[in-house]
């Protein structure tokens, strides 16, 4: 065999082995970031409802203040929302993106075939 022939089919061999390890090593970088992603905390945090369980004669007296907690509340409802809003959009981008990767190892490793 020529010296041309061999760096060639080292060539060959070098790259049926890289592409595979590449397509791996997408796949595993993907899921790492996906896994890191998973461990945030959770930053949506439903407000409390204000509490209402009192005697009449609290309510009437301090009603001004009681009214103020109750538009704190609904205005932190809202801002909840926006939250889960936020968060469900990037778990459709994140489930996307692994969508893709995986899309990619289907297409890029071939499946291994179980002689008997």
């Amino acid at each position: 065999m020529t010296r041309s022939r061999a760096i060639s089919r080292r060539t060959s061999i070098l790259r049926s082995l890289v592409r595979p390890a590449l397509a791996v090593s997408t796949v595993v970088l993907a899921g790492v970031s996906v896994a890191s992603a998973q461990a945030a905390p959770l930053l949506c945090v439903p407000p409390e409802a204000p509490m209402t369980v009192l005697p009449d004669t609290v309510l009437a007296e301090y009603r001004a203040e009681i009214s103020a907690e109750f538009e704190e509340y609904f205005s932190a409802v809202s801002d909840y929302i926006a939250c889960l809003d936020g968060e469900r959009a990037r778990v459709l981008d994140e489930a996307r993106a692994a969508t893709e990767a995986y899309s990619a190892l289907l297409t890029t490793i071939p499946a291994a075939r179980n002689s008997p």
